[in-house]
């Protein structure tokens, strides 16, 4: 018999706002990044070195929720989370690392420092930015890996209905919609929901014997959202729902046993209540959120789920307050400040056969930080610096900054450089876990520096190098010696990135990317961290119709001590216009089905057709 989850508590959780203009919503900090936007012409590229995906692209490339958007940048990698759902990892930062964003407020679960980008669907989406440097303090605390940050569309505007579902040879379906029209007076309604359900067929493989059996997947989940947002020509107030369901069934990671993990049921929510008005030359802004997520976790000796392992009841939260002002500075230049704290709390009961553990955990960071942004002819600059208050653990607090210069000393040459200096506090799950939790782990912190070089000799050609270094202290990672988490010392990241772009805006078009990247020392290995990465894809478009073929090949990997050998695959999808408000889209991913492990004991799906709908009325 099923246990009934805990008590769920429905708090508080997301943005402030959703502006119609994505440069105001991000700040100063945000000038120098990776962005996929979705309300942009369909070029790759912008004028300032910005990568670009317009929302009527995504729509052809047959993207669904964010990982799949995600999925179509080759400086990102998407990749299938131990607990279901995907992750993203950012030049050797993942998880906790990276900072998500949806609306300026941090989505990652509470306790594991999980996110799933299958919950946010793609009709949800204005635009997307993924700066893969470290965040600004202005961002708040976190983020040493990079950020990714989500602006959802406005409650205000026309009244429109975007609809999209979409059905995939692995066993997957999926829907969702998002509405949104004028309420009475400055009063604005946008609600959404997405559904999706999966029955997949996983091989896996026996770390012992070295043979295979193959385990049969079932999985759903729901998600609902509201906004109610006050729109006047001085102020704005946005209040935001959201609620989730979802149940999966997964291989197991490496600190549960069995041969099975089922999550059933995982309830999750969030909200929040934001404003912002303009204030004696200043625009000022506040917002109050919360995170709350109830889940249950069985590990099952078999695949028919007759025999449990051990289980784990969790019940974690957050919440959160934002304060922030700016006021230009003349032209382009501008000024920003803002504080933001986070709390975290948890309280798990793990079930075995030796009884129940129970353990209860919270945490909390601040940051107070102040930003620059100075814009002169040829020259940008962006200077933020700030200061980081761990509430527990018994860490003391420490600086931030981040420092971003760049100059076009031609108009076809654009030279940039980027330096900060970013740290984050250990997840609950690694200070209070049970099974490989260490209370003692110190925050991790991050010195970054960065090198790019950006050349547009004509307009239908683009050539960029970048090379990086993040140096982190006190990495925590799972050691086997100790069966634990651990801070394992300093840890060096460097890597160099090569792209090359062709026509974009052409009937015919294409580009390759290419990255290097290894780390020290060779003692301390980064899981799912590739030395090798490259990707070519090349692009046809009509009026109505077009395609996309891409390869794109991955190094070897480390999965817990395990070595994953390199694998190279090939996608292509291809689209029509059937109406004018109607795009249908095939996508062949795998085309040429090639075998390859996904993690150390399942191997990844095969070939998968994917087809899908997406229409918008206005």
């Amino acid at each position: 018999m099923r246990r009934a989850p805990r008590h769920l508590v429905w708090l508080a959780a997301l943005a402030p706002w959703a502006s119609a203009s994505a440069e105001e919503a991000a700040g100063p900090s945000q000038s120098y990044e990776t962005v996929v936007r979705g309300r942009t012409g369909s070029r790759r590229v912008s004028q300032d070195g910005e990568l670009k995906l317009s929302g009527k692209e995504l729509a052809e490339r047959g993207a669904h929720d964010l990982a799949d958007a995600l999925d179509l940048l080759p400086e990102v990698r998407v990749r299938p989370a131990g607990r279901g759902g995907f992750q993203v990892d950012l030049r050797g930062g993942r998880k906790g690392m990276v900072t998500v964003l949806v609306d300026g407020v941090p989505i990652d679960e509470p306790y594991y420092g999980n996110f799933d980008l299958t919950s946010i669907p793609v009709t949800d989406i204005l635009e997307i930015r993924v700066s893969l440097a470290p965040a600004s303090p202005l961002d708040g605390a976190g983020g040493p890996g990079g950020v990714v940050e989500v602006v959802t569309r406005s409650a205000n505007g026309a009244r429109r209905i975007q609809a999209r579902s979409s059905a995939a040879s692995s066993g997957t379906l999926t829907a969702a919609a998002t509405a949104r029209s004028a309420l009475a007076g400055s009063w604005s309604l946008r609600a959404s929901a997405t559904g999706a359900r999966n029955a997949r067929a996983i091989e896996l493989i026996d770390p012992a014997g070295g043979s295979t059996s193959e385990v049969t997947t079932v999985g759903s989940n729901g998600n609902a959202a509201v906004r109610l947002e006050y729109l006047s020509s001085r102020s704005r107030v946005v209040a935001d729902l959201w609620g989730s369901r979802k149940q999966s069934e997964n291989p197991p990671g490496t600190d549960q046993g069995g041969t099975l993990l089922a999550i059933d049921p995982e309830l999750s929510a969030r909200a929040s209540l934001a404003a912002e008005t303009g204030l004696g030359g200043y625009r000022v802004g506040a917002r109050v959120y919360g995170h709350i997520v109830s889940r249950v976790s069985d590990s099952y000796v078999d695949a028919e789920r007759s025999m449990l392992s051990s289980s784990e009841d969790l019940l974690a939260g957050r919440v959160g307050a934002a304060a922030y002002a700016d006021r230009p500075l003349g032209g382009k230049s501008r000024l920003a400040m803002r504080l933001t704290f986070d709390g975290d709390f948890a309280s798990t009961d793990n079930t075995n056969s030796a009884g129940t553990v129970t353990t209860e955990g919270a945490g909390g960071v601040g940051e107070a930080a102040v930003g620059v942004r100075l814009v002169r002819g040829r020259f940008r600059l962006s200077a933020d610096l700030g200061l980081a208050l761990p509430a527990a653990g018994g860490a003391e607090p420490w600086p931030e900054g981040k420092l971003v210069g760049s100059v076009t000393p031609i108009d076809a040459l654009e030279l940039r450089a980027t330096a900060a200096y970013k740290g984050r506090v250990p997840t609950l799950r690694e200070r209070y876990s049970p099974q490989i939790g260490d209370s003692s782990l110190a925050p991790e912190k991050t010195a970054y520096g960065e090198l790019a070089v950006t050349a547009r000799p004509t307009a239908d050609l683009r050539a960029a190098l970048t090379g990086f270094v993040r140096d982190t202290e006190g990495l925590i990672s799972f050691r086997s010696e100790k069966m634990a988490l651990a801070n394992v010392g300093d840890v060096q990241v460097r890597g160099i990135e090569a792209a090359l772009e062709l026509a974009p805006a052409r009937t015919v078009g294409g580009g390759a990317a290419y990255s290097y990247a290894d780390h020290g020392p060779r003692a301390t290995a980064i899981d799912f961290f590739p030395a090798h990465r490259a990707e070519g894809w090349l692009s046809v478009r009509r009026r109505r119709a077009g395609g996309t073929a891409r390869v794109r090949y991955l190094g070897a990997v480390t999965d817990r001590e395990t070595t994953l050998e390199g694998h190279t695959t090939l996608d292509v999808s291809a689209w029509a216009r059937v109406t004018p408000r109607v795009t249908a889209t095939l996508r062949l991913e795998n085309l040429a089905d090639a075998r390859f492990h996904e993690r150390s004991m399942v191997y990844a799906p095969g070939r998968v057709i994917a087809f899908s709908v997406e229409g918008t009325w206005d």
